[in-house]
């Protein structure tokens, strides 16, 4: 399926689901009309779908080179892969975009409020809102990163 992907963008969904509070499965999949197909997972012995990039990192390395050149390639993820580290490694390393998301105590800067929380920003019903270059987390400071509100 992989090799013969005609279109310009390939988008991929990391995501984990538990067995039983011993095990958590780590899924990478193509996202294909309307589905997740999985090209590449682990399992291993945890008790919580949170897990830290050193213990996927070569998952995604491995996914990385089953996908065909020239595509652009989105990572796409729920909040619980909210991790600076993981944003640099993708960006640096592999390299993809991403679509990552965030929790309202969340917190970005932009030159003109300095430090805000996403729950600070407030939009009417039907509004977006889209914010470029900004910094994300005040510890493990991001820089160049665009965020979108709905």
């Amino acid at each position: 399926m992989l090799r013969d992907w005609r279109d310009t963008s390939l988008y991929l969904s990391l995501d984990t689901s538990g067995l039983w509070d011993l095990y958590c499965i780590i899924r990478v999949s193509v996202v294909y009309r309307g589905r997740a197909v999985p090209v590449g997972w682990r399992v291993i012995r945890h008790n919580s779908y949170s897990v830290k990039l050193g213990v996927y990192r070569d998952l995604l390395k491995r996914v990385a080179g089953l996908l065909p050149s020239g595509v652009k390639v989105v990572l796409l993820a729920d909040r619980g892969f909210l991790d600076v580290d993981l944003m640099r490694y993708v960006r640096a390393e592999l390299p993809w975009q991403y679509r990552i998301r965030v929790k309202g105590n969340f917190w970005f800067w932009q030159p003109e409020y300095g430090w805000r929380q996403i729950k600070q920003c407030h939009l009417g019903a039907g509004e977006a809102l889209l914010l470029h270059q900004v910094r994300l987390n005040k510890t493990q400071s991001l820089d160049k990163v665009h965020l979108w509100f709905l």
